[in-house]
């Protein structure tokens, strides 16, 4: 398998990837993305390395949906909203964003934050 950046793989990865993680368990971990999106945009990522969330076992799942939940809860507490999505890959030879670990973005966004009626389909 080629080196993985969310799996650490080389010589100095775990390292790099240590310094970057706010957060994390023997499952999960947080880290800032490299392009944010938005200030405070954070990644959710398996420590194993999956290709897509759906590839996860029941439990695992389970804690996600708990993750989820609390990120969401802190940032109602504080008068935001939250934007979530997995932008990822099935396999290695997959379109997506290029990167074959799967991996959860999770971004704070303004509680104004409307979508608009969606046009009708041709």
């Amino acid at each position: 398998m080629t080196e993985c950046c969310f799996c650490a793989r080389g010589p100095t990865g775990a390292d790099q990837l240590s310094r970057r993680m706010v957060w994390s368990d023997d499952t999960f971990y947080l880290t800032p993305t490299v392009g944010p999106l938005a200030d405070g945009h954070l990644l959710l990522v398996p420590h194993r390395h999956v290709n897509s969330f759906a590839h996860l076992g029941r439990t695992e799942s389970g804690l996600v949906g708990v993750i989820l939940s609390r990120y969401v809860e802190l940032l109602e507490s504080i008068g935001s909203s939250a934007v979530l999505f997995e932008h990822g890959m099935v396999n290695d030879q997959a379109g997506g964003c290029g990167i074959s670990h799967a991996h959860f973005h999770l971004l704070p966004a303004s509680s104004s934050l409307c979508v608009g009626p969606l046009p009708e389909p041709d």
